[in-house]
């Protein structure tokens, strides 16, 4: 009885699938940090509040970054 294991590598698939997750992420959570930060943030003139923004640079994060 022998037992036949069959191994494949799919690095290559997964390092370009996670570029685009991370970028989907990215942008499900900024919203959410902006938001907080806005309402942590002390308020006088609201000129402080009003200037938090999140942005997303293009092509922040890429696979062939390790």
């Amino acid at each position: 009885m022998a037992n036949e294991v069959n191994v494949s590598d799919h690095t290559q698939e997964w390092l370009s699938a996670l570029a685009p997750a991370l970028s989907r992420g990215l942008e499900q959570v900024g919203p959410a940090a902006e938001g907080q930060a806005k309402a942590k943030c002390p308020v006088d003139t609201g000129r402080l509040r009003n200037s938090i923004t999140q942005a997303q640079p293009d092509s922040s994060v890429r696979s062939s970054d390790r």
